[in-house]
């Protein structure tokens, strides 16, 4: 069984430093952004998405 592959992506906004965890990352069609897929959280995310 292939180990399946994390990505950390670590990025710095307004003087804070976030991290997000993800399954998959891809380049963006939009130049300069790139597309993450599959978001991990942990026990312990501060970070709420709502998709609505």
């Amino acid at each position: 069984m292939a180990a399946k592959k994390t990505y950390k992506v670590v990025f710095y906004n307004q003087d804070e430093v976030f991290e997000i965890y993800a399954a998959h990352v891809f380049p963006s069609e939009m130049y300069g952004f790139i597309e993450l897929e599959e978001i991990l959280f942990g026990e312990r995310s501060q970070l709420l998405v709502d998709p609505s």
